[in-house]
């Protein structure tokens, strides 16, 4: 079962993730 804290926290881990990728990519 996912808890919606669990959610909110692999949410932000994929948002920052994405960021750092576009960032290392320019």
């Amino acid at each position: 079962s996912v808890k919606k804290g669990d959610v909110i926290a692999i949410s932000q881990y994929l948002f920052t993730g994405s960021e750092a990728t576009t960032v290392s990519l320019e």
